[in-house]
């Protein structure tokens, strides 16, 4: 049984070396195209000037919504400059077969902190990269974005976690 373990350990270790080599090379593009998104970047000040504003967190939620689709991440969250989470959006199952998955928007108050690393969010885990996002020769936050995997196997993308 502890040869076993071992061996399940082993793998584990492996995998997570390797989605970490592969998804930091594809993150580290996908971030900077998405750190210098004119129309987040306006969300994110309306909502840091109105930060109890469930329109302007909203309107954030859907940027990040559309993001995501476009670039099939499954975890897209906006920070403050403090690192304190605004406004998230996490992929999750639909009922209904011809969707598959939505990205819905996430309680922030969840979250601690989702820089860089892996991050478990309701029993599914997460790779996550961040990037600072910049107007004006100043910080206005932090982008983090994540792909769903499970160490059982296949890296998933875009789709419904299984």
């Amino acid at each position: 049984m502890r040869d076993g373990l071992r061996v399940c350990c082993g793998r584990i270790r492996s995998r997570c070396a390797n989605i970490h080599a592969k998804g930091d090379l594809q993150n580290s593009r996908f971030l900077k195209v998405a750190g210098e998104n004119s129309a987040l970047k306006a969300g994110i000040e309306l909502l840091l000037s109105n930060p109890k504003s469930a329109a302007a967190r909203r309107t954030v939620e859907d940027q990040l919504r559309e993001l995501g689709e476009h670039m099939g991440f499954d975890f897209l969250l906006v920070s403050a400059p403090n690192g304190a989470p605004l406004a998230g959006v996490v992929r999750q199952p639909v009922q209904d077969a011809h969707n598959g998955s939505q990205l819905l928007p996430l309680d922030p108050a969840q979250l601690d902190h989702a820089g860089k690393g892996l991050l478990v969010l309701d029993g599914r885990t997460f790779q996550v990269a961040s990037v600072a996002i910049d107007q004006d020769d100043g910080n206005v936050g932090s982008l983090s974005v994540g792909e769903y995997f499970n160490f059982a196997g296949a890296h998933h993308s875009g789709g419904s976690p299984s």
